[in-house]
């Protein structure tokens, strides 16, 4: 494995050592090769790159974390509706609409 060096906005060190705080990760390697995975499995791979899948995370957790990282609210909001719209969680989506649903019937 190649050694590399990188220099960070202090906003994204905070959020790195956050991580490793919450023990989501073991180093400040692994967080950097886990954001280079995301980045890279937007862009067509080069021959002999694995890319790893994506793991689903509750979206609360994902909100909190772009807000966290200093993204906007409306660009927070697009990623969130899109994810709640893929595969992945749209099932996930509908329940928690129902359970919502519930909720509010139970408190009128």
């Amino acid at each position: 494995m190649k050694t590399v060096n990188i220099s960070l906005p202090d906003s994204l060190a905070v959020q790195i050592e956050k991580l490793l705080g919450q023990n989501e990760y073991s180093s400040r390697s692994e967080v950097v090769r886990t954001a280079l995975r995301v980045f890279f499995s937007f862009q067509t791979p080069a021959p002999g790159i694995e890319l790893v899948p994506f793991q689903k995370r509750p979206l609360t957790e994902i909100r909190r974390d772009l807000l966290e990282s200093g993204h906007s609210q409306k660009f927070t909001a697009n990623i969130i509706n899109s994810l709640k719209k893929s595969s992945v969680y749209k099932n996930t989506a509908q329940s928690l609409s129902l359970l919502q649903i519930k909720k509010q019937r139970s408190l009128i």
